[in-house]
């Protein structure tokens, strides 16, 4: 983890450290390699246990403990290990389960600590429009910051047509003190449109959840093992199989950020190359946040729109390089960011 410390803005960004088995110990690692920067533990609590509503939150095994964990130890623990806000380790929410959800929110409203976020990992089910108005009334009536997860089998965003990603804006919107994390360039629409904070997961399996009873799946054969790669002109993830495959008789694009240096972006193959991957992308879509936040935040949507219309324009440039037609296809995701209105 600590080889894209440096590519990280300590003004702008910070750093989430996931780990289902010892958070604390994967943020103290954190500090004891020099990592100063904003720096958040998630104990993935939705990857243990569905939420329910007599116990909402994981709070760790008691195995070796003499007495039961409570809430306020895990919180304690990780700023005790060096983190700078405490996560509340909330279940998986799943569709429909408003009990649980309810009580996840009632007991956070009892904690007092004003260092401390509140996650909210709840199914894309959520962010339908079926959902929404009791997503919306539930967090609202939480003072904690809320960090909101989208928890799908794949990319949550392609679950229904339009629903998720207008919804998701109005939650930012009409919410107060609300972030999305675990995503990928969702991070940037929300961002845009008022959210506190987003995260983007390094790597595929880190840029959504699931739910606890299932594996994750991957459209991908074992046999590739490719890193996801971040196209900067694409503004999409792409299999570096899929970017070596289709430039396999033309010249691939290179990228001229400082862990590429100029690395043309078909060569990127092999599980070694997954370091090299997380930089990359780092690096990239830190440069993308200091062009976002430059802007006037009246001016934030304005900006994002016409950035996802050019990576949508870019995916035709790129079909006329290789001579195929249709090769690239932009999101889902990203021609509704670049046709919605602002």
């Amino acid at each position: 983890m600590s080889h894209f410390f440096h590519h990280i803005d300590l003004d702008q960004s910070g750093l989430i450290v996931c780990d289902a088995s010892d958070v604390y110990a994967a943020v103290k690692k954190c500090r004891d390699r020099g990592y100063e920067g904003l720096l958040i533990g998630d104990p993935m609590a939705y990857s243990k246990k569905f939420a329910d509503s007599d116990d909402p939150f994981w709070l760790g095994s008691d195995e070796g403990q003499l007495f039961k964990l409570t809430l306020n130890d895990v919180l304690k623990g990780q700023i005790d290990a060096g983190a700078d806000r405490a996560m509340i380790p909330t279940g998986y929410i799943g569709p429909g389960d408003r009990d649980a959800f309810k009580a996840a929110v009632h007991e956070a409203a009892t904690v007092e600590r004003e260092d401390t976020i509140f996650a909210a990992p709840l199914d894309i089910a959520w962010l339908s429009d079926g959902y929404i108005k009791q997503t919306i009334a539930i967090l609202s009536r939480l003072h904690l910051p809320k960090a909101v997860y989208l928890g799908s089998q794949g990319d949550p965003l392609k679950t229904f047509t339009s629903e998720p990603v207008t919804n998701i804006r109005r939650l930012v919107t009409e919410v107060s003190d609300v972030s999305i994390f675990a995503t990928d360039l969702e991070a940037f629409d929300v961002l845009a449109h008022g959210a506190t904070a987003a995260s983007i997961g390094t790597g595929g399996a880190l840029r959504h959840i699931i739910r606890p009873d299932q594996e994750p799946q991957s459209p991908r054969p074992r046999s590739d093992q490719s890193p996801t790669l971040l196209i900067p002109e694409l503004a999409a993830f792409l299999a570096g199989s899929t970017m070596y495959k289709r430039f396999a008789n033309a010249y691939a694009p290179t990228c001229a950020c400082l862990p590429c240096a100029g690395r043309a972006l078909d060569t990127f193959l092999s599980g070694v190359d997954r370091k090299a991957a997380q930089q990359h992308g780092v690096a990239t879509w830190t440069t993308w946040l200091k062009n976002l936040v430059e802007q006037e935040r009246n001016a934030r949507p304005s900006w994002w729109k016409g950035f996802c219309q050019a990576a949508v324009d870019a995916h035709d440039a790129y079909n006329v390089a290789i001579r195929q037609r249709n090769a690239f296809k932009p999101p889902k995701a990203l021609k509704l960011w670049a046709e919605l209105p602002q």
